[in-house]
């Protein structure tokens, strides 16, 4: 059986009450908390190559806001131990009663080189109801347990994104991926036009991203600068035209806010509601802002697609959310795009993009 990672991400509250007098009883206003991360293949058993290829003296960094962006943790580490059934779990730490938004999960060695990241973690929400005040017996301890998606950093057995194809406006750009889930190349064809976005990794990191078209490559994004995170923090632009130098740079930095999200490029900046999704777009010329349903956004789960879509930098507008747009107001009207789901809750077009899995 062709082995996957496989993991769950859910919150699940674990609390024991036991008969007992009111004197005998109290009010719990801190909670006990304990991340979890378990590896398993297709048949549900464990995957043995997961607990190999955590090193002893792993441990989690882990980063908390609350729903309002208030850091209450940054980069906070957290020893990593082996459980009975296979997996991992951090040690136990203890909360104040309330809502948190977990915005970095990653597992790292002992010399800090990160290992696995939680997938999708940037904006997951700790529900407020799992810290509800309780009342639990003197010999009781309530205890609330969150099992992490995680991913192999840079390469490994990372899951492929199923978006296969999008059209717009007539051009197809066909997405393809390499082994462990990044993209290796993309095609876009509108008759007669076409022309290849194709990418290249040195140790699992983007290295460079050319546009190929005729015969050769006429733009590259090349030279980029990477955090201790391993977030592209600055590239470089080369456009090839008659007489213009090859070597002719144009520099593009990218700034995080606390949460990890890109916050400006090259000019343009970008606010975020607390459920990861851009609300305001100002390009230096014209300020956007926009509402969301709940569907999970296909162009977000692909990774570095505003950098891999080298000429396409209209593009940058609707990568960076989680979720997908309902209205686009650019202050003098508004768009309104109808989202198509399919039966697996997939987008499947909303009167501008068309997508495929």
């Amino acid at each position: 059986m062709k082995k996957t990672v496989r993991f769950s991400l859910m919150l699940a509250l674990c609390a024991w009450f036991v008969q007992c007098s009111t004197d005998d009883t109290r009010e719990v206003a801190v909670q006990k908390i304990q991340f979890t991360v378990a590896s398993t293949l297709d048949d549900g058993t464990i995957d043995d190559a997961f607990v190999r290829d955590v090193p002893e003296g792993a441990s989690v960094r882990i980063s908390l806001t609350t729903p309002g962006g208030k850091a209450v943790w940054t980069d906070q580490q957290l020893t990593l131990l082996a459980t009975e059934d296979g997996g991992y779990a951090t040690e136990p730490i203890r909360l104040a009663r309330g809502s948190y938004v977990v915005s970095a999960f990653t597992i790292v060695d002992k010399n800090a080189d990160e290992l696995y990241v939680a997938a999708d973690v940037e904006g997951m929400l700790i529900e407020a109801a799992s810290f509800d005040k309780v009342t639990v017996g003197p010999e009781n301890e309530n205890v609330a347990a969150v099992l992490m998606q995680v991913n192999r950093c840079h390469g490994g057995h990372g899951r492929k994104p199923s978006l296969k194809e999008f059209v717009l406006n007539g051009r197809s750009y066909k997405l393809y991926y390499n082994t462990w889930g990044a993209v290796d190349s993309i095609v876009a064809t509108d008759a007669p036009l076409r022309y290849v976005y194709r990418a290249v990794y040195t140790n699992g990191r983007l290295d460079s991203v050319g546009t190929y078209d005729g015969g050769q490559y006429v733009s590259v994004n090349k030279d980029f600068q990477y955090n201790n995170k391993g977030k592209i923090t600055g590239f470089n632009y080369y456009f090839r035209y008659p007489g213009a130098p090859w070597d002719l740079a144009f520099p593009s930095a990218v700034t995080y806010d606390h949460r990890g999200r890109v916050s400006g490029i090259d000019g343009t900046t970008l606010h975020y509601n607390w459920n990861n999704n851009v609300t305001q777009y100002n390009n230096g010329i014209d300020v956007f802002t926009y509402t969301y349903d709940w569907g999970r956004n296909p162009f977000n789960t692909v990774d570095n697609l505003f950098v891999i879509m080298v000429e396409e930098r209209f593009m940058w507008e609707y990568v960076f959310s989680r979720n997908n747009m309902v209205t686009k107001n650019d202050g003098g009207g508004v768009t309104n795009f109808t989202n198509v789901y399919d039966y697996r809750g997939r987008l499947v077009s909303n009167g501008m993009f068309d997508f495929y899995y």
